[in-house]
């Protein structure tokens, strides 16, 4: 079971450092990362990522959005 969740987890980086690297929007490209590792979508979540980016609404001033993206 440990070995699965260690598999989930790196599945996720690096999916979600791709999805990153391709077009930003930290909080939604952690979010894919870990549906994808996970085999699961909602795009209701993903929605509602939208806000979190750049330390919450693109002010550059907050917490992380990929910490964000990963709370949720």
């Amino acid at each position: 079971m440990k070995k699965e969740r260690n598999e989930i987890m790196d599945t996720a980086f690096k999916k979600a450092k791709q999805y990153e690297m391709k077009s930003g929007g930290c909080s939604q490209c952690t979010l894919s990362g870990i549906f994808d590792a996970m085999g699961v979508q909602n795009d209701d979540i993903f929605k509602a990522a939208t806000g979190l980016a750049d330390g919450v609404g693109l002010t550059g001033n907050g917490h992380c959005g990929a910490l964000s993206g990963g709370v949720l």
